[in-house]
């Protein structure tokens, strides 16, 4: 069981560091080139112009957050039902023990 906990632990870090990175991009102001007129009348060209530009989009960002948090929620119950497994096994061996 442990060896599970061991093995999970690298794929959170993994999806810490993912969150971490997206929102390190997230807090930076978008990066359009100042020579592109944008008119306050075409908020999507910003966005078009981001894609285009091989940026990800908010709404990829976003689903990976959230595809983040999903997939640490899932490693943590794991981890947590392991280890109520290892206790229910330890107060198991204290009974027996006990019984003797």
């Amino acid at each position: 069981m442990i060896q599970s906990i061991s093995s999970i632990l690298p794929g959170i870090q993994r999806n810490v560091q993912q969150v971490e990175g997206i929102a390190n991009r997230l807090s930076q102001p978008a990066a359009v080139p100042a020579s592109e007129n944008l008119t306050p009348s075409a908020p999507e060209s910003v966005s078009d112009k981001l894609v285009a530009a091989g940026e990800p989009g908010l709404e990829e960002d976003m689903v990976s957050l959230l595809l983040a948090k999903r997939f640490i929620q899932m490693q943590a119950g794991i981890i947590r039902t392991e280890d109520e497994m290892l206790a229910e096994l330890v107060n198991l061996g204290r009974r027996k023990a006990s019984e003797t």
